[in-house]
């Protein structure tokens, strides 16, 4: 800083003498008004380029000069009129003045860039807020606006009963520094709280009584007034962004909670007709069979057995449907993923299916691959629906194909049938909750649509399309993962 004022101060008295020496040749030319006008000239550009400490120095110099080598008596400091008293007086006040003047034209430029920065630093923050879709996306934004403005490092803590953690798992502020007690005063009065540990000052404040929230702000240095009053607007919007977000969250909740009971009642609704129908004719026929006055023939009997069997079997599998649509209506649909062989998976299906595809010639196609990762119970839905699909929608002693192979990184199993087909149904709506294709063939609409979040619950995808000549194919997408892929499955 001085090294600097006092280059600034030689800067200028090397100007002036040279500038005097010019005037000094130039006098002839000259009268005493010019040579006072191009001197305070000289000011007024040094006043814009020099702070005010070295250009009142230069006005003093200026004085100095002009009264040594213009004012009578020449070569000396004595002035022999009182006129150029009032002279050097003007020349002193206008180099204060404009030194001054500039002064403050600088502080203003000063203050006017540190509010527009701080009101682009704003405009960041509260773009960045409105953009993010959650809380944990909110807060990481927040911590990183916080620590730009403050030097330091920024972290949120939940607190639960009486337990106190990070939002973020890799926050770089250590819990154990913290006092405990003052994150749950400050949480309790909703008041902000200030420490210092080890020369670090810990600040902490509370983001409002419904977010559990507490805001820690450490720094190795105190903040300035201007850094304390951003701090205050960046809180207020913060808080404002959480509270947003939280009730997003709770209205979301709240609507997904009425859609999942409105779809509840109308699944129940749906298929109240479809369990009650088996249902009666089952007890129908067991109560004539066992009835000691009906007389049947073996014939007879075996067929209402048979009957009996058939009814049963649909009505696990839709018993099968409902448990699981219940599970995703209440979103624990979490596949338990495990290495199995596709042969020995489809073939327990098959078996499970034996009587209700008896009537069909079911063909396998499958490659070499030996294992795939999937969760065999829930994929067995899958498969299940499918093929009762295809046996349902297409006339007995036709042929149904169950196909798997493996591409790139994915393994594709399809099922494709013979039957009516899909008739141009869009693939979107096809998946939907009871969306039937045919209306005129019972059945739920529940099928499908639990068979996509299953897939989708894999990280796979499920698609349908009609057949190049008759039917439909049903193929479904379950990708490998890297660490299947390391063991040397693929």
């Amino acid at each position: 800083f001085w090294i600097t004022r006092v280059v600034e101060v030689l800067i200028m008295t090397v100007s002036v003498l040279m500038l005097t020496v010019v005037f000094n040749l130039l006098r002839g030319f000259m009268a005493d008004a010019d040579v006072m006008m191009a001197y305070l000239a000289i000011v007024v550009v040094l006043a814009y380029a020099f702070n005010r400490g070295p250009t009142l120095v230069a006005a003093i110099a200026i004085v100095a000069a002009f009264d040594f080598f213009f004012v009578p008596p020449f070569y000396t400091f004595a002035v022999d009129h009182n006129k150029y008293l009032l002279s050097f007086s003007v020349m002193a006040v206008v180099g204060f003045m404009f030194s001054t003047f500039r002064e403050r034209m600088k502080q203003q430029l000063r203050e006017t860039s540190t509010r527009e920065k701080q009101l682009r630093e704003l405009y960041h923050l509260a773009r960045s807020l409105a953009a993010a879709s959650g809380n944990e996306a909110v807060i990481k934004q927040a911590c990183f606006h916080l620590a730009a403005i403050s030097d330091g490092q920024a972290s949120f803590f939940r607190l639960s009963g009486d337990t106190i953690e990070a939002v973020d798992k890799k926050s770089s502020i250590n819990l154990e520094r913290l006092s405990l007690e003052k994150l749950r005063t400050c949480h309790r009065e909703q008041h902000a709280q200030t420490e210092r540990v080890n020369n670090v000052e810990c600040q902490y404040y509370p983001m409002g009584q419904m977010s559990l929230l507490v805001l820690v702000l450490c720094t190795d240095h105190r903040l300035g007034d201007e850094q304390h009053h951003l701090l205050q607007t960046y809180l207020s919007l913060i808080k404002l962004a959480i509270t947003r977000t939280q009730l997003s969250e709770q209205a979301a909740e709240a609507r997904l909670q009425a859609e999942s009971e409105q779809l509840r009642n109308a699944i129940l609704s749906a298929v109240s007709h479809d369990l009650r129908t088996p249902l009666g004719t089952i007890m129908g026929l067991v109560s004539t069979i066992l009835d000691k006055d009906a007389v049947l023939d073996e014939a007879l009997t075996r067929e209402c057995l048979d009957t009996i069997y058939d009814l049963s079997e649909q009505l696990s599998q839709k018993v099968t449907n409902l448990l699981q649509m219940s599970r995703n209506l209440r979103g624990k649909l979490t596949p338990k993923i495990e290495l199995q062989n596709p042969e020995e998976f489809i073939g327990g299906v098959l078996a499970k299916m034996k009587h209700r595809l008896e009537n069909y010639s079911v063909e396998i196609d499958l490659d070499d691959t030996l294992l795939v990762q999937m969760d065999v119970s829930l994929m067995e839905v899958v498969l299940s629906n499918l093929l009762d699909n295809a046996a349902k929608f297409s006339p007995e002693r036709s042929s149904i194909m169950i196909s798997g192979q493996l591409k790139k990184r994915h393994y594709l199993l399809s099922v494709q049938d013979q039957g009516m087909g899909l008739r141009g149904s869009d693939d979107r709506q096809l998946f939907d909750h009871f969306y039937r294709v045919h209306q005129d063939v019972g059945g739920t609409g529940l099928g499908l649509a639990i068979s996509k979040a299953i897939v989708e619950a894999h990280g796979g995808h499920i698609t349908a399309h009609d057949a190049p000549l008759n039917g439909a194919i049903f193929s479904i997408d379950i990708p490998y993962r890297d660490d299947q892929i390391d063991k040397g499955f693929l």
